[in-house]
């Protein structure tokens, strides 16, 4: 299940920038908050996760 939760997300993601022509950035965040929901994740924990990424610098992340 959460491989085809993750194709979903792919797909989204993919109708999201070719047929919208949304910036790739806020199309990756749609898909991050949608694949979320579809796991069942708490509404609070899907956002804190997105937020934990962003506040992240780049140093420490890669």
């Amino acid at each position: 299940m959460p491989l085809l939760i993750v194709g979903v997300g792919f797909v989204i993601l993919l109708i999201l920038i070719g047929k919208f022509k949304l910036h790739a950035f806020l199309a990756l965040l749609i898909t991050s908050f949608a694949v979320g929901l579809l796991s069942h994740m708490n509404l609070p924990d899907i956002l804190d996760s997105i937020i934990k990424v962003l506040e992240t610098p780049w140093e420490k992340c890669c």
